[in-house]
């Protein structure tokens, strides 16, 4: 009798909740008896921001031969307001002809807000080339929305 409690209850708001003023109520029982309420409580959700910013991409070694593997690196940052529970890098790779000789992709999650990343996405070059300047683009997606890219004209590998 007399003493204070405090309880604390956490509830987690979906990304696709509806943006505006929600409303609880709180309810405190003694078994069935009815001891007190709160019921104008408040709170605002935000609208959900999804976007991200590639601070870099790089690959190592470079150049490479041909049948030997070579590793992009890739750093960004969620700079939106939720975590992404599915998200995806994906690296496009253009053969020194310009036709796309294949696409790479790394599936991710967990990806925190105001969090820098790196991941690491390795390729062995085919043996049979072609050999020259590679050009290669990075796209980072949650889900199916398309938050960054790097399209860099230095984004290139050499095959030899």
């Amino acid at each position: 009798a007399g003493a204070t409690s405090n309880v604390k209850i956490t509830y987690s708001v979906s990304s696709s909740a509806s943006p505006g003023a929600w409303t609880y109520r709180v309810f405190l029982y003694s078994g069935s008896t009815l001891l007190d309420q709160k019921t104008d409580g408040s709170f605002t959700v935000g609208a959900a921001i999804i976007a991200a910013s590639i601070a870099s991409a790089s690959d190592s070694p470079d150049p490479v031969a041909t049948g030997r593997t070579v590793t992009f690196a890739v750093t960004f940052t969620n700079t939106g307001n939720i975590a992404w529970s599915s998200s995806s890098i994906s690296i496009r790779l253009y053969r020194p002809d310009d036709a796309l000789g294949t696409t790479l992709l790394l599936k991710v999650s967990n990806i925190q807000p105001g969090v820098k990343y790196t991941y690491q996405i390795t390729w062995k070059v085919p043996s049979s080339g072609p050999k020259g300047t590679w050009d290669y683009e990075v796209y980072l997606s949650y889900g199916s929305i398309l938050t960054a890219s790097s399209t860099d004209a230095g984004n290139t590998v050499t095959v030899k």
